[in-house]
């Protein structure tokens, strides 16, 4: 009797524990479901963000960086991704993968304008901004007043750098689709993927290591992974990382690789080589724009989301940009390399809409400053 009593009372405690447990996971399961289901930072309507929308009302903002931030990143062969095909009311992308511009030009290119295929990350997408406002649509404007039937294509893309500006050049010529002028907007994307691999590399090769997987190894990588991604267990992390977690590093503390930033800048200059020789196989007038960064010749007490600021990446920015101007001091990179990273040393106003990408304000001038040395280089 005794013992059945004893066993009872283990039985009481074990269901107990067991749906407490479940009940726990359950009620953590829907908090962390709203917590990763929320958009990003950027797209939260704060009174920074509406300081850098001041033609926009709150409701017009948010439609804006709902378009922003919400379209998914699709597959695309050999550069690996590309914006997704979208229609919105500021934000455009035509399935080739190039954002409308101003006036936006027909696909195929007309033979009769003259065509210029813009590459760069998401701050020549320019991401936080409408159409009408992005580095291309000013470009397009401003180039309008030297040039007849300008029509500019902005294949700005989100994360890309020179490497993989470099293939989508490539891919473009191959299908016939041949420019006038190739523009390529980098400096900041490079230093921020510095390792040479683009965004998602991680992704493709852990499919690739699971495409042919021992059944027994596979059952235990997934139980594992299955205890690991409990609710529980992740709320432990989290208290774990906001309590206890310390920054990778402060900047003082910061150790630099400066082979890595050697690496970036020859990188760089190699792909830089490359393009032109393709280009001058098919008579393409190429131009190379080295970008302004906010952590470059830019004072931060004007910057709204300076915060947002501290990470690796943009440490890397902090430190390779300073070696990149003494680079070109010491190293010609041709008359058709524009050098903009200084441009807004003398602003003393917000030129970005989040952490790095460009308010309309910014993009107009850097697309005048480009525009200008364009009709320096190419008279």
């Amino acid at each position: 009797m005794k013992f059945l009593n004893c066993y009872k009372t283990f039985l009481i405690i074990l269901f107990n524990s067991i749906f407490l447990f479940i009940f726990i996971n359950g009620i953590l399961f829907f908090i962390f479901k709203n917590k990763d289901t929320k958009h990003p930072i950027n797209s939260v309507i704060t009174e920074a963000v509406q300081k850098t929308h001041p033609d926009l009302t709150k409701d017009e903002l948010q439609v804006l960086l709902d378009e922003t931030w919400s379209r998914p990143i699709v597959y695309e062969p050999f550069t690996g991704f590309k914006e997704s095909p979208y229609l919105g009311k500021y934000i455009n992308v035509h399935e080739k993968g190039f954002r409308f511009s101003k006036n936006q030009g027909s696909w195929p290119p007309n033979s009769d304008c003259f065509n210029v295929f813009i590459f760069g990350g998401s701050t020549t997408f320019n991401y936080g901004l409408t159409d009408n406002q992005t580095v291309a649509s000013y470009l397009q404007e401003f180039l309008s007043n030297t040039r007849k039937n300008v029509r500019v294509y902005n294949f700005g893309r989100g994360y890309y750098y020179s490497s993989q500006e470099l293939i989508l050049f490539e891919r473009l010529l191959v299908q016939g689709f041949i420019p006038d002028m190739a523009i390529f907007i980098d400096g900041l994307n490079d230093f921020g993927i510095y390792e040479d691999e683009p965004f998602y590399s991680n992704k493709i090769r852990n499919f690739f290591a699971n495409s042919y997987i021992d059944e027994n190894k596979f059952s235990k990588d997934m139980f594992l992974k299955l205890i690991k991604n409990l609710p529980v267990n992740k709320t432990i992390r989290y208290i774990k990382n906001k309590t206890c977690g310390k920054p990778i590093f402060k900047n003082n503390e910061f150790k630099i690789d400066k082979s890595a930033i050697f690496k970036t800048v020859n990188r760089y200059v190699n792909n830089k080589r490359i393009i032109e020789a393709i280009a001058g196989a098919y008579d393409i007038k190429t131009v190379f724009v080295w970008q302004p960064s906010p952590l470059y010749k830019y004072d931060l007490n004007y910057h709204l989301f300076s915060d947002d600021l501290k990470n690796q990446r943009d440490t890397y920015l902090k430190y390779g940009y300073p070696y990149m101007a003494k680079y070109i001091k010491n190293h010609y990179l041709g008359k058709n390399f524009i050098w903009c990273a200084d441009i807004q040393k003398d602003l003393k106003e917000p030129l970005y809409v989040d952490n790095c990408h460009y308010t309309a304000k910014m993009a107009k001038i850097l697309a005048e400053f480009i525009a200008f040395n364009i009709e320096k280089i190419y008279k």
